[in-house]
């Protein structure tokens, strides 16, 4: 059994899984079932079912808990969307008033408002 597991260890088995896909967590993976399953007995007496019941019941728990960090982070991310939406509409609301603010300055006889609005556009 040790042989087998080892043989999928071999280099070419590691070098045909993509890299950044988990090749640490597949070696911990192998070697946590190395430590677990030491003895050919272990596979019939029972052990071996044991194990699946509390891998699976591992796998659900931390299935568990990245459904609701995702859902955390998806929570996050529309009201991070949402308050962006809003700023943008306010800074287009200001954009258009300042312009309001701009016409009636220009249509309005204020003396010397061309030269106040080119000495505010190089502050």
């Amino acid at each position: 059994m040790l042989s087998n597991l080892n043989s999928f260890k071999s280099k070419e088995n590691i070098k045909s899984i993509p890299e950044n896909t988990g090749v640490d967590a597949t070696e911990a993976a192998i070697a946590r079932i190395i430590q677990l399953l030491k003895h050919p007995d272990d596979l019939s007496n029972g052990k071996l079912a044991s194990q699946r019941r509390k891998f699976a019941a591992e796998k659900a728990s931390i299935d568990a808990q990245l459904k609701a960090a995702m859902e955390t982070q998806l929570d996050d991310t529309k009201r991070g969307l949402d308050a962006l939406a809003a700023i943008k509409q306010e800074t287009n609301r200001v954009c258009k008033n300042l312009a309001d603010i701009d016409q009636l300055c220009v249509t309005s006889h204020i003396q010397n408002y061309n030269r106040i609005r080119v000495v505010c556009e190089f502050s």
